[in-house]
C-alpha cells in the first residue's frame, strides 16, 4: 500500500537547485509548484491562497501542479535574507485567505558544499528532506489559518 506524498511548495533562486530538490525528496514528498525569487512577492500571496499564478505570470514551471491537496509547506532555499522573509511575512499578513503553513528555510551556511554545485543541491535536498520528516513526525506541518507561517531553520 503506498503513502500519498505530502505536497510543499519550493521557494528559490534558479531553477537548477530546485530541480534537484524536486526529484530527490520524493516519493514522500511532491513538490506542487516551484517560485523563483526573482517573482516571489508576485506568486507566494497568491499560492498561499491555493491559487495558481496564470502561465504568463510563473516564474518556474517546475513542480507537479497536483493542486488536488493544498501544500503543508513551503521550503525557501538559502538566498532569501532575513529582510526578504520578513517583507514576504508581512505580504502575507496583508493577503485575506493566505494559508498559515511552516515556512522551512534553508541555511546555506551550513549545507556543506560551495553553493551552485551539484553537491550542494544534493546536500540541500537531504537537509530538507529530513527536516519535512522531522517537522511531519512533530505534527508541525498540520497547521492551518490565515497569515503567514512559522518560520522552521532546515
Amino acid at each position: 500500500m503506498s503513502t500519498k506524498a505530502t505536497p510543499i511548495l519550493v521557494a528559490g533562486r534558479g531553477e537548477s537547485v530546485a530541480t534537484v530538490v524536486v526529484e530527490h525528496i520524493q516519493p514522500e514528498y511532491e513538490v506542487i509548484h516551484v517560485a523563483l525569487a526573482a517573482n516571489i512577492e508576485n506568486e507566494l500571496p497568491l499560492l498561499l491562497q491555493n491559487k495558481i499564478p496564470e502561465d504568463d505570470k510563473r516564474s518556474s514551471f517546475l513542480g507537479s501542479g497536483n493542486w488536488s491537496t493544498p501544500p503543508k509547506a513551503v521550503v525557501f532555499g538559502g538566498a532569501f535574507t532575513d529582510d526578504l522573509i520578513e517583507k514576504l511575512q508581512k505580504l502575507v499578513a496583508e493577503t485575506k485567505g493566505s494559508r498559515n503553513i511552516p515556512w522551512l528555510r534553508v541555511n546555506a551556511k551550513i549545507v556543506g558544499p560551495a553553493p551552485g554545485t551539484p553537491e550542494y543541491a544534493i546536500s540541500v535536498s537531504l537537509k530538507v528532506k529530513e527536516a519535512l520528516q522531522r517537522f511531519e513526525a512533530e505534527g508541525k506541518l498540520d497547521v492551518d489559518g490565515e497569515g503567514p507561517g512559522e518560520v522552521l531553520w532546515v
